[in-house]
């Protein structure tokens, strides 16, 4: 069940990094949703975005990584 979430969560993590990446690297432009502060729409390409989801792919390929890990781990311990 754990492991499901975690997957679940990474996922969802990869999925918004690449939202993030292909936004900073200027490919596609989205209006601002839920916005709490500054709502402005990105304007061209942002070495900040593209980096930050570079990075969430990152986490969430690890935490993916991880479960996946933990799962198997837990059915080979369970034969």
């Amino acid at each position: 069940m754990v492991n499901r979430l975690q997957q679940i969560f990474a996922g969802l993590l990869i999925a918004l990094g690449a939202l993030w990446s292909v936004q900073g690297a200027g490919i596609v432009h989205l209006k601002p949703i839920l916005c709490v502060a500054d709502c402005t729409e990105l304007q061209g390409a942002s070495v900040q975005w593209l980096a930050t989801g570079i990075g969430a792919i990152a986490v969430g390929g690890g935490l993916w990584y991880l479960a996946r890990r933990r799962a198997r781990n837990a059915r080979t311990v369970s034969k």
